[in-house]
C-alpha cells in the first residue's frame, strides 16, 4: 500500500538532518528581495538554497532561479517517472539541482548537483550579513504562509522592546536609536514606523496623542492619568 503523501513541513524535516550532517547552517523560510527561500544553507563560503515542494514541475525549478546563491536546488519525492531529460533541463536551462526523497527506503539522494553561481557572490555576501540566530528558529521550513522573519518584522521586534523599555518615548527617540534600519532614509523609517504602530501594531502599542510629538507605550506599560 503506497504511503500518504507528504507535506511539505514534512519533507523538509528529512531534508534538514541531511544537510547538518555536512555542517550546514539552516535558515528556515528566509525572506529576502524577490520573495523567501525553503531552506537556506551557509557552510562558508558556499550558500545553496533549497526550494522544498512535494511535487516536480518546471514551474519549481523557476522559482528556484528567483534564489541569488552561489547554489540552487529543489528538494523533492523521488518517482520513477521522471525521465532523464528532465534533470538535464533543471542543470542546463534553469541552472538548478535536483535532490529527490525516497519515502519507501528513507533515503535521500543528490540526483543533479547544481552547477555554482558566481554571478550571485555579491548578492550573497549582501544576504548573510542580514542572518541572525534568530533566523534559524524563527519559522519552519515549508510551513504555508509563515510569520516569516521579514526585515520589517526584525526592525519592529526592536521598536516594541525599545518602547517597553522607555515608555513615553517620541518617534525620533525611536528612530535615534535604531537608526534607519532597512528603511531610505531617517525620515522615512519615521514616518513608515508611524503609521504602522498606530495601523498594524495596535495589539501591542499605543499610541498617544493628546500632544505633539506623539508618544509610545506598549499595552501594560500605558501612562495613567
Amino acid at each position: 500500500m503506497p504511503k500518504k503523501r507528504m507535506r511539505e513541513t514534512e519533507l523538509a524535516a528529512e531534508l534538514i538532518p541531511w544537510l547538518r550532517d555536512q555542517h550546514y547552517e539552516i535558515y528556515p523560510e528566509f525572506s529576502h528581495g524577490a520573495g523567501s527561500i525553503d531552506i537556506l544553507a551557509i557552510r562558508e563560503p558556499i550558500s545553496w538554497a533549497i526550494e522544498v515542494k512535494t511535487t516536480f514541475s518546471l514551474n519549481v525549478l523557476e522559482q528556484a532561479t528567483k534564489n541569488l546563491t552561489l547554489y540552487r536546488s529543489v528538494f523533492v519525492p523521488y518517482s520513477n517517472s521522471r525521465g532523464r531529460k528532465i534533470y538535464e533541463i533543471a542543470k542546463l536551462v534553469y541552472k538548478v539541482g535536483v535532490i529527490e526523497y525516497n519515502n519507501r527506503t528513507y533515503n535521500i539522494h543528490e540526483r543533479v548537483k547544481p552547477p555554482l553561481m558566481r554571478e550571485h557572490y555579491r548578492y550573497y555576501k549582501k544576504m548573510i550579513a542580514n542572518l541572525t540566530d534568530l533566523h534559524k528558529v524563527y519559522a519552519i521550513a515549508g510551513s504555508k504562509n509563515t510569520d516569516r522573519l521579514t526585515p520589517y518584522r526584525m526592525t519592529m521586534m526592536d521598536v516594541k522592546r525599545f518602547i517597553r523599555a522607555n515608555p513615553g518615548c517620541t518617534i525620533s527617540d525611536i528612530q535615534k536609536h535604531l537608526g534607519k534600519r532597512h528603511y531610505s532614509s531617517n525620515q522615512s523609517f519615521k514616518q513608515s514606523v508611524s503609521v504602522a504602530l498606530e495601523s498594524w501594531e495596535s495589539d501591542w502599542c499605543i499610541v498617544q496623542k493628546d500632544q505633539f510629538p506623539y508618544t509610545y507605550f506598549t499595552k501594560n506599560k500605558k501612562r495613567i492619568k
